[in-house]
């Protein structure tokens, strides 16, 4: 199954500042499926004209939504955990979307 890596604007309402998390467009296979939690994504302005979504949010090793400066030591979870990036993919969708990588698991 092919999952898709995303950057998406957030609010944390806790401290009212707009956050990039990471999200999945899926629950994933695999251990990454740990640090995944649904969430609902609210629209980011009430000038945006999309309905609020629902999304799959990383969290980091503290159980908050996983940051985009986080990217790294998710990469090297990945890798480390059996994920393959789909490099071709990944090029493709990213002409046309927020999309980080796609990837897939393989035990």
């Amino acid at each position: 199954m092919l999952h898709h890596l995303f950057m998406e604007p957030y609010l944390d309402k806790s401290c009212k500042q707009y956050k990039t998390i990471l999200t999945l467009n899926e629950m994933p296979e695999g251990p990454l499926a740990q640090n995944v939690v649904r969430i609902v994504l609210p629209r980011v302005s009430e000038f945006v004209v999309k309905s609020p979504e629902c999304k799959f949010a990383l969290r980091d090793e503290f159980g908050e939504y996983m940051e985009s400066d986080k990217l790294p030591q998710l990469m090297s979870f990945l890798f480390s955990n059996g994920y393959k990036i789909d490099y071709q993919i990944s090029k493709l969708l990213k002409q046309h979307s927020s999309i980080v990588c796609s990837f897939t698991y393989s035990q």
